[in-house]
């Protein structure tokens, strides 16, 4: 039985209540995740690899890209597969199999209670404490770290819209990103040309 299901671009990717995760669709810069090479079409589920980095590991959330599969498990922590540009990890030339997200940086005792990739080429995760760190496109700020920066490979935090702040969930897209607050507020930064951060402009924004 299927307990969560993402659609993206190129694919698309199951959970089930057994904890197996599976995808189907362009195998897209390896995000599968099964240990093959990054090309081709798959008409039917393919299991995510569960032997290396995922070995003994229970998986509770997924989160597709375009470009990546992240995966949060029990323990929790996040793997992720697929471009080098999105992993979390300095991982040169992607990978095709799950790979450890950096905890060295600002992750460092950090416990990680949800991930979102809503397409685009964005992560997001949101720890136990309420705060937020993305990683991945950045060239309109949408990593909301205050700066633009093309990419970045490794987590960044995500700037807080007020002092004590804490976040329940992220929705990045390909340009911009939207957020949502404990206190049920939501907002909106990166690319704003065609008005989408709702703020009744149209100007960029390269923070929350």
């Amino acid at each position: 039985k299927i307990a969560k299901l993402h659609t993206g671009r190129y694919a698309d990717c199951a959970l089930t209540t057994d904890a197996v995760v599976a995808c189907w669709g362009t195998n897209f810069t390896g995000l599968f995740g099964d240990g093959n090479p990054a090309s081709g079409t798959v008409r039917l589920p393919t299991a995510v690899s569960t032997s290396g980095a995922l070995a003994g590991k229970v998986v509770k959330d997924i989160a597709l890209g375009d470009s990546v599969l992240c995966v949060l498990t029990t323990e929790p922590k996040v793997y992720c597969s697929g471009s080098e540009l999105v992993l979390g990890s300095s991982v040169p030339g992607g990978s095709t199999s799950m790979v450890p997200v950096d905890t060295t940086g600002v992750l460092a005792g950090k416990t990680v209670a949800s991930i979102w990739a809503d397409g685009g080429y964005t992560v997001c995760a949101v720890v136990t404490t309420g705060e937020g760190f993305c990683w991945g496109y950045n060239q309109y700020g949408q990593l909301g770290t205050g700066a633009t920066s093309g990419w970045e490979v490794l987590p960044k935090a995500v700037l807080a819209p007020f002092v004590g702040a804490k976040w329940l969930k992220f929705s990045p897209g390909t340009y911009s990103t939207c957020g949502l607050t404990t206190t049920k507020v939501a907002y909106c930064w990166g690319w704003n040309a065609n008005r989408q951060l709702g703020d009744g402009t149209q100007t960029d924004r390269y923070s929350p």
